[in-house]
């Protein structure tokens, strides 16, 4: 998870400073543009648009960091405003991707209540898989 998303960061410009002009043909075009990145994750697939787009319109009212929470415990999605890209940067490592920044600054964190929106339920095995086939029936 934590080359993933310096992966992506990277891409996106991550490693350059908001408006210092040195914006890399290597990156994304029009990456220099890119003000927050939501970070998802790719076995959380019932976790729906809608809490996309909360944790946008929280950013939107001024929160830098913005976690999606579940009946107010922390998850999935993260959206996370350019300015913090860099310190991401230097905590990513292995598995941790941005955890490890998320509890290193605590202070920045915007929970914003996504229970009604979907499931954080992840899917790592063929087991998780019919629990939440079983879950979708009912």
């Amino acid at each position: 998870m934590g080359s993933s998303l310096a992966c992506g960061l990277r891409a996106l410009g991550g490693d350059r400073a908001p408006g210092d002009g040195s914006a890399d043909r290597r990156h994304v075009p029009g990456a220099v543009d890119i003000e927050a990145a939501v970070i998802a994750l790719a076995d959380q697939p019932l976790v729906g648009t809608e809490s996309v787009r909360r944790l946008i319109a929280a950013y939107r009212d001024g929160a830098t960091v913005a976690v999606a929470a579940y009946a107010g415990k922390p998850r999935n999605p993260v959206l996370i405003a350019r300015e913090h890209w860099p310190a991401v940067l230097d905590l990513v490592s292995g598995d941790a991707g941005a955890r490890t920044f998320l509890r290193a600054h605590p202070d920045l964190v915007t929970l914003v209540e996504c229970g009604d929106t979907g499931s954080p339920d992840d899917i790592d095995t063929p087991e998780d898989l019919a629990r939440v086939r079983e879950n979708l029936r009912l």
